[in-house]
């Protein structure tokens, strides 16, 4: 079996029959390996806890190859609601493409308003920045404009 492919898989508990997370990936054996081998999310703590012998991951029976991306978190959101794995399991949350479009508009209204801000702050402190600049460098300005100025003057007058 090829283990590149994409797929939406589960880890269910032997000794309950349950599943208890639902996932996806494009790469199975690798995405075992981080479950079963790390203790980084909840769920791989608890099989590391209760005995990772007492858990299977498995892919479902759903053929993934022939779907979109958008197909694959539809399914795999409906085989979380499916299961309960959140209530009753470890998923933390539904599917990346419903979370996506949910919280879309609003977190793009947000990072607007917050982009907006960042940018009327940092014009106001570059305006003020400048002034200072000027106010303690006007003779050197003065200078360098009345020399730019004959600079000019020179060069008009040659051509």
């Amino acid at each position: 079996m090829d283990d590149k492919i994409k797929c939406l898989y589960y880890i269910k508990d032997i000794r309950t029959d349950k599943i208890i997370y639902i996932g996806q990936t494009i790469n199975f054996k690798n995405r075992k390996y981080i479950h079963f081998g790390h203790k980084k999310q909840p769920v791989d703590k608890y099989m590391y806890e209760e005995g990772r012998d007492n858990f299977l991951m498995e892919i479902f029976n759903i053929d993934c190859l022939n779907m979109s991306d958008e197909e694959i978190l539809k399914k795999e959101d409906e085989l979380i609601l499916k299961y309960n794995t959140i209530d009753d399991g470890f998923n933390i949350r539904r599917s990346g493409l419903i979370m996506f479009t949910e919280n879309y508009n609003r977190n793009r209204q947000r990072d607007y308003f917050k982009n907006e801000e960042n940018h009327e702050r940092k014009n106001k402190k570059n305006k003020v920045y400048l002034k200072q600049y000027r106010e303690t460098h006007r003779e050197q300005i003065n200078e360098y404009a009345r020399q730019y100025r004959l600079r000019k003057k020179i060069n008009t007058m040659s051509e």
